[in-house]
């Protein structure tokens, strides 16, 4: 199986980064907005969203907020790839990100404090995905 690869703008990590430090203590997340080519994810997008679990230890984005960037990500014809939220003691993804990306084959980036972003999916596991900025 081929490894599977990101790319994301620089000023889409600024956002990420800046929208995690924005709103500590509880989690920042947001959407992934971009264009899959074969193996390689290419995040064109950074959309901060609400958390409406408004938590520091877990995320969750409204679905009809999420609907609606889907909306006009395929109104661009670009699709949405995943998403990213803020972890305020690592970049390595909880048991409880573990359980959800099971289910999808969604990019999940995590922000740690120290803005380190990493990138993950799930494929025969949780694995670690290389990452480059564009």
């Amino acid at each position: 199986m081929a490894e599977k690869s990101v790319s994301v703008t620089r000023s889409g990590l600024e956002t990420m980064r800046k929208d995690a430090q924005a709103r500590k203590p509880e989690e920042a997340c947001g959407l992934l907005i971009g264009r899959q080519e074969g193996d390689k994810a290419i995040v064109t997008e950074v959309v901060p969203m609400a958390n409406v679990s408004r938590s520091p230890e877990r995320f969750s984005i409204d679905s009809e907020e999420m609907y609606a960037v889907l909306q006009e990500a395929e109104d661009k014809g670009m699709t949405v790839l995943g998403s990213y939220h803020s972890h305020p003691s690592g970049h390595v993804p909880s048991c409880l990100d573990a359980k959800y990306m099971q289910h999808t084959s969604y990019v999940w980036m995590i922000v740690p404090d120290t803005g380190n972003v990493r990138a993950y999916v799930f494929q025969d596991g949780v694995k670690e995905m290389r990452m480059e900025e564009a």
